[in-house]
């Protein structure tokens, strides 16, 4: 009797029955041998092809049909692309990384951030320079939207000095609202000691007629760690040079690469955003705020720019004197930075909170923009309980 016969004249197999399969494979591995052989002329980075004929009818050879010896360098670049393609094989908590949205370009696309941090120790005993080299992917789905690879070589300064530094990496990006993700690899010379880190963000829709916010966004002075700006796309500088500075300045195009740009060390006085709102007392906390408009109907009326800094249960702590804000006509893309210190030294341990708001609100205005951070004692090792941002 056919199979046909047993299913109604259609034949049906169990897709999932792999016991002929099965067997065949044991079948042929049941009477294997194993040939090798020398390659008395390897070469590196080159492909080498094989092919074995068999004298005997009905054996047959399977094998590999060509090889590669790799060189260091290779290796390196090998092992460096699968962090790339498979971050979470290699994540730590070595590297961080945030994408910061700072001001409007245009309607339609922002004028951003990539800031990387990540610690170097360094042998106050030794002469030898340390190095690092590190890279990012920026995607926006599954395009890439910026992309680049960098070596940073830090000297150690002698006995006394402090034995790990950090570094702040400051990449200026264009961005578009949507939802991004960064891939940083950053490793030894040679693809040693790989750490790499994955963050998501999304980035807003531009507000347009009214002003509005951006930030606060909080960091330090640079004077404890090395501050690194890359050059990337052609973009303002990442500190304003007074409060209330405009963009006047700006380059021509943000979308243009300046192939005569080069990275550029920052100063003690430089911004290093914190990438987890935590910091000791030591050093003041330096808050940025950008109060930007896009397309104002009209003149946009003046508006007085307050901030205040509340304690952990809500209650203000203290203010900054208001500013005055005011925007001119004719322009689609209007932005002024705010620079306030934040006098931490007094302040007890514990989670705060730093507000910014226009006065009078605009209309679409969502509220007040805030930030928290935690002051954690030094010494003892107190704080408030918060871990992380």
């Amino acid at each position: 009797m056919r199979l046909a016969d047993l299913t109604g004249g259609r034949a049906t197999y169990q897709t999932n029955d792999f016991t002929i399969a099965y067997a065949r494979a044991q079948r042929d591995l049941g009477c294997r041998y194993t040939l090798g052989f020398y390659d008395k002329r390897p070469a590196y980075d080159r492909w080498h092809q094989v092919r074995i004929d068999m004298r005997r009818s009905g054996l047959r050879a399977i094998h590999q049909s060509a090889y590669e010896f790799l060189s260091p360098e290779e290796k390196s670049r090998s092992v460096v692309q699968a962090a790339f393609l498979a971050p979470t094989m290699f994540e730590g908590s070595i590297v961080r990384a945030k994408i910061f949205p700072v001001r409007p370009l245009t309607d339609e696309s922002w004028q951003g951030l990539l800031a990387i941090e990540f610690p170097v120790p360094l042998d106050p005993l030794s002469t030898s320079p340390t190095e690092r080299e590190f890279g990012a992917v920026l995607r926006k789905g599954t395009d890439v939207v910026h992309s680049f690879s960098r070596k940073i070589t830090i000297k150690a300064r002698g006995a006394g000095a402090p034995t790990t530094r950090t570094v702040s990496f400051l990449e200026p990006v264009t961005v578009r609202p949507g939802d991004h993700e960064v891939t940083v690899v950053m490793s030894e010379p040679g693809g040693k000691t790989l750490n790499t880190a994955r963050v998501a963000a999304r980035i807003p829709k531009v507000p347009l007629g009214d002003a509005f916010l951006v930030g606060p966004f909080l960091g330090t002075r640079g004077a404890g760690g090395v501050v690194v700006k890359g050059s990337g796309l052609a973009a303002p500088d990442t500190e304003p040079q007074r409060r209330g500075d405009s963009t006047a300045a700006e380059p021509e195009s943000p979308r243009s690469p300046d192939p005569a740009a080069g990275d550029r060390v920052g100063s003690k006085a430089s911004f290093q955003p914190l990438l987890i709102h935590e910091s000791d007392r030591r050093a003041p906390i330096v808050a940025r705020t950008e109060a930007c408009v896009v397309h104002p109907r009209g003149k946009p009326p003046e508006q007085m720019f307050v901030r205040t800094l509340s304690g952990e249960d809500g209650t203000a702590i203290g203010s900054i004197a208001p500013e005055s804000l005011r925007f001119g006509a004719g322009e689609d893309v209007q932005c002024r930075s705010y620079l306030d210190i934040i006098p931490v030294a007094t302040l007890p341990p514990g989670e705060y909170s730093f507000e910014a708001a226009l006065d009078p609100r605009p209309r679409k205005d969502p509220g007040p923009s805030r930030t928290r951070f935690l002051l954690r004692d030094e010494e003892s090792g107190e704080d408030g309980g918060l871990k992380g941002e």
